[in-house]
């Protein structure tokens, strides 16, 4: 365990002093290669489905890598979420154009059953946050240095058994 955490503060102080090297990547080609990794099933046996609503498309200019890590935070979170729901874990991948706040940008969504509690809502890109036994609390925090080191914003809503995490990426 200490090493696992060792080697993800590692991670994370890496991250954090590792400007992206932004390149230009075809966003669905890399979310579809992310989705296409994940496992279908859970150690528990558990079915794991990937509903696509991918509505735009674009060539942004990304880290590649630094993307592919977020999205697969987000993604495993997302069934350890779904996983103490009963029945099969659906996550549905989203995206779509957004123009707001004075800027347009890419929106991406990861979408899964359960929900986080309105008192920790608030908590959860903080470093060191968890629920998990064995969580580091990283995770969360090292989607949202990625995010804004793309120069983009990222906000979890949870509410009606759902919680989404959007991230938005500056196109």
């Amino acid at each position: 365990e200490n090493k696992k955490l060792t080697k993800k503060l590692k991670h994370i102080l890496s991250v954090g002093k590792r400007p992206p090297k932004p390149q230009s990547v075809n966003i669905c080609s890399l979310l579809s290669d992310v989705l296409d990794k994940f496992p279908h099933e859970t150690k528990e046996g558990k079915r794991v489905m990937f509903e696509r609503d991918f509505k735009a498309n674009a060539g942004l200019m990304i880290d590649k890598t630094q993307i592919t890590e977020l999205m697969n935070e987000l993604l495993q979170n997302a069934i350890d979420a779904a996983a103490q729901c009963p029945g099969d874990i659906v996550i549905a991948c989203r995206t779509s154009l957004y123009d707001g706040k004075g800027h347009h940008s890419f929106r991406i969504e990861v979408e899964n059953d359960g929900e986080i509690p309105a008192k920790i809502l608030e908590y959860v890109f903080d470093p060191f946050f968890t629920t998990k036994d064995s969580g580091s609390g990283l995770g969360l925090f090292d989607a949202k240095v990625i995010v804004i080191r793309h120069g983009g914003e990222i906000v979890v809503k949870s509410g009606n058994g759902k919680t989404i995490v959007r991230f938005y990426l500056p196109r």
